[in-house]
């Protein structure tokens, strides 16, 4: 079985530090009784600049199958909906 698109929320902050930015992003597990964390994956990334945090997160956003992200003014905290499997093609869910 397959996630649903709807259950794919790639959440963002963009926070600067005095030694440059640091771009996070997450994506929240399904709720488990024997869960440790309430987020599938954390990561980390430390910039030079909000300029290049923000085109970061723009291109990791377009290869992960969010629509509409070319243009967009990126705030310092977000969330957007995501395609899951976006670079799967038939052969994967066929063999």
């Amino acid at each position: 079985m397959y996630a649903l698109a709807s259950d794919h929320i790639l959440h963002f902050r963009i926070s600067e530090r005095p030694s440059g930015v640091r771009l996070t992003m997450w994506e929240l597990a399904p709720a488990r009784a024997n869960q440790l964390k309430p987020y599938l994956y954390v990561i980390n990334y430390y910039l030079n600049s909000l300029e290049e945090a923000r085109g970061f997160l723009r291109q990791h956003l377009i290869i992960n199958g969010a629509s509409g992200v070319a243009k967009l003014d990126i705030p310092f905290e977000g969330k957007v909906r995501v395609m899951p499997y976006p670079t799967w093609n038939s052969c994967e869910i066929m063999g």
